[in-house]
């Protein structure tokens, strides 16, 4: 029976735990790509690999650095997504406190924004019409589409803007950040 990256999970597991699920889970080919790199092993022979493991009186303390490692990594990036996501609540919450400051003025309208806000879905609306009854230029189709591509995304931030919910996003962006920091609660 050829040896598979979940039974070399599981007989990981043993010694440590969070490395075998870790190693068992989507990011199985990474994890173990570290381990056969900490015993000298090969990720293409999985056999062999587990030799190595089992025949190395430290592979217990090895697997638990490596486990430390994994973590350490898990919790840099959660606080980089962290530190990503504040930065985009702070913007958002800076575009709703101009709207509130503009409304509580003697001149209570600055248009532009709205007048943006109109010729971008002109421009949208004018750019899919094109595209569906124009047939593009074969050398200049990935272009166009790119123009309109990014046009839509302009599109769709400037429809969030005077659309968006600001509790129903802080809601979101609560429970992404939790699943961040405690994966197994969602489960």
């Amino acid at each position: 029976m050829k040896l598979t990256l979940q039974s070399l999970a599981k007989s990981i597991a043993h010694m440590a735990p969070l490395l075998g699920g870790a190693l068992a889970g989507s990011s199985g080919s990474a994890v173990g790509g570290m381990i056969a790199t900490k015993f000298g092993g090969d990720l293409q022979q999985l056999e062999t690999l587990k030799n190595l493991i089992h025949a190395d009186p430290d592979a217990a303390l090895k697997l638990k650095e490596i486990e430390k490692d994994i973590v350490a990594i898990q919790n840099l990036t959660a606080q980089v997504s962290a530190q990503a996501m504040q930065s985009v609540l702070i913007d958002r919450n800076h575009a709703r406190q101009r709207e509130i400051n503009l409304s509580n003025t003697a001149n209570p309208r600055d248009r532009t924004p709205a007048i943006l806000a109109y010729l971008l879905t002109l421009w949208m609306a004018l750019a899919f019409a094109t595209l569906f009854f124009f047939s593009l230029p074969k050398n200049n189709a990935s272009v166009v589409l790119g123009i309109v591509s990014s046009l839509t995304t302009v599109w769709v931030g400037a429809m969030g803007y005077y659309h968006g919910s600001s509790l129903g996003s802080g809601e979101k962006d609560a429970g992404l950040l939790h699943h961040l920091y405690y994966p197994a609660d969602t489960k």
